[in-house]
């Protein structure tokens, strides 16, 4: 084995951190590609060179044989079906963060009733070892599926980076919200909250279908700032350490919930203490009272009031604890988790 094959819809290669470190430690290569073909025509900017990447490894697995390869596919993706008579004489691991495996709750809708047979012989027969994201993926997947939960193993996200953080506290009127700007993220809420609150400071970084009234508030009130879609980790980090609190004002919708997300434990290992909506994958990150704060969809303000309202030894303890939860999740430190690919 020198090569492990990782094919994802449409490419999260951060996602797969512990496994490449793991991997760069037994000195077996990683191999990344998308198979969503048609997702990675309609991306912008489009890269031909990352598109020429993709074609060639999906087609040179098809002519090899007994090549460990990792899926990363959401349910119930009817690409299953043609990926398993593609790549049938390969091992198949699966990677998945989702959490809903009743079959009600779907990323994809199926084309046919025999999808769900597919998916259902792939995940009890077919792939040789599972890395569910969370542990309440663990739970779901054994729920619904006969399979032994030592089938399953605990995979969380992790980061690749060196993170130190500063004995320095940020002013504690200061707040960061870092990724999708859009109705399901809560922007709409935020924006609204501390424009009526001058005294509070908010960061927003990241890109999507608010973008545009994101740069409207930040011109129009002095405590919005926009720092756009930053991809520089080092920026980045430094945009995080400036602020005391980071914000996951998620919200539900009938095919999404955030789940174990990298901005969490990247934001939390570089000291900021998260206020969240109790989504699955905050809940499993985070400590309510301890490393941070949790609340139901529709109360994030009175957890904004509440961190104010901290007292200067409780936000320099829950400081120090979100540092030490946010360690736990470097790629070092998750790698072990991997151990059953190499086996």
């Amino acid at each position: 084995m020198k090569t492990i094959y990782v094919l994802h819809e449409f490419g999260c290669p951060s996602h797969v951190n512990a496994l490449r470190y793991l991997a760069s430690q037994k000195k077996v290569k990683i191999c990344f590609c998308e198979f969503d073909l048609l997702e990675q025509l309609r991306k912008r900017p489009f890269s031909f060179r990352r598109f020429l990447h993709n074609i060639f490894y999906l087609f040179f697995l098809i002519f090899v044989s007994s090549r460990k390869i990792v899926l990363g596919i959401a349910p119930v993706n009817p690409a299953l079906k043609l990926l398993l008579k593609l790549y049938n004489q390969h091992e198949l691991f699966y990677h998945t963060s989702y959490t809903s495996w009743d079959f009600k709750t779907l990323a994809h809708q199926p084309n046919c009733a025999q999808d769900f047979k597919t998916w259902n012989f792939f995940i009890t027969n077919k792939a040789k070892h599972i890395f569910a994201v969370s542990e309440k993926t663990k739970k779901e997947l054994c729920a619904n599926f006969q399979i032994n939960p030592s089938k399953i193993s605990i995979v969380n996200h992790s980061y690749k980076q060196e993170i130190q953080t500063s004995s320095t506290l940020p002013q504690r009127n200061t707040y960061i919200c870092v990724g999708e700007l859009s109705y399901r993220k809560g922007i709409n809420e935020l924006l609204d909250i501390f424009s009526a609150h001058p005294e509070l400071s908010l960061t927003l970084v990241g890109k999507g279908n608010l973008q545009n009234k994101v740069k409207e508030f930040s011109q129009k009130f002095r405590n919005i700032h926009y720092k756009g879609n930053i991809s520089n980790w080092n920026n980045l980090e430094n945009n995080y350490k400036k602020n005391s609190f980071l914000i996951l004002n998620s919200h539900k919708t009938d095919q999404w919930e955030e789940l174990f997300g990298m901005v969490l434990i990247e934001g939390m290992a570089c000291g900021c203490i998260p206020l969240a909506t109790n989504h699955s994958g905050p809940m499993e990150v985070i400590t309510d009272g301890n490393d941070g704060l949790l609340c139901k969809e529709g109360e994030i303000e009175t957890i904004i009031k509440k961190a104010q309202l901290l007292s200067l030894n409780t936000l320099t303890a829950m400081r120090k604890a979100a540092i030490r939860t946010g360690a736990q999740y470097s790629a070092k430190n998750k790698s072990f988790s991997w151990e059953p690919i190499f086996k």
